[in-house]
């Protein structure tokens, strides 16, 4: 449930964040890592589906872009790399207990263009919505680093957060200015001159894969 209320449960994902089980951790990560992200088949700013869930004694696991994730025997997922690639699985009977069971997880974060790419494809390469997601996410993000850089039992969590921040924020940057909108990077995460320059390699690729579908958009002929 903390998982579907994005930012109102951050309180709560924090908390379970360092809690003892796996299977209660591995969810919370999740879930803060892609925190303002949603699944392309429902609503823009639906709350994407938990990493795990049980229900009616059946374990569920929904993951997107990179993620490694076994729990005893099963290797639900190898996915090192970033890549717009989602994986759902279901199981009905376990042969084990999944919450006694040795469970490994290691989450990444989605990056910008992936996310701007799936936005304007579902969207109708709606420019606007797509700065206004991607300031959201980095201004929560910042947010969120404050609250857990004094925690050093979440200092591997931190850097990716922050690592999310930094990213959305220069991609933002580059949205905002093309369409004349005054807007700076949180406080304290502004982007390095690295995630700025590949910020914008990206952002330039993504501008000339949806120039196209902008084009067709403004020629459209009117509905007779």
């Amino acid at each position: 449930m903390l998982a579907r209320w994005r930012s109102s449960g951050t309180d709560g994902l924090l908390l379970a964040a360092e809690d003892d089980c796996a299977l209660v951790r591995a969810v919370a990560w999740d879930a803060l890592l892609h925190v303002g992200e949603t699944d392309s088949d429902v609503q823009p700013w639906a709350a994407p589906v938990p990493l795990l869930s049980i229900e009616r004694r059946e374990l569920g696991f929904v993951s997107r872009g990179g993620c490694n994730a076994r729990i005893g025997p099963i290797i639900f997922t190898a996915v090192p790399l970033d890549l717009p690639l989602r994986v759902v699985v279901r199981i009905g009977r376990l042969g084990f207990d999944p919450f006694t069971a040795e469970a490994e997880f290691s989450h990444s974060y989605t990056p910008p263009e992936v996310l701007a790419s799936e936005l304007l494809e579902h969207g109708g390469a709606d420019w606007l919505r797509l700065t206004a997601r991607c300031r959201w996410i980095a201004e929560h993000m910042a947010a969120v680093v404050e609250r857990v850089q004094s925690q050093s039992s979440l200092q591997i969590l931190e850097r990716q957060l922050r690592q999310r921040a930094a990213s959305y924020a220069a991609f933002a940057e580059h949205l905002s200015t093309d369409l004349g909108i005054d807007w700076q990077a949180p406080a304290g995460l502004e982007p390095s001159d690295t995630v700025r320059a590949e910020s914008e390699a990206s952002y330039i690729r993504l501008r000339r894969l949806f120039a196209r579908a902008n084009w067709q958009v403004s020629n459209a002929d009117p509905d007779p």
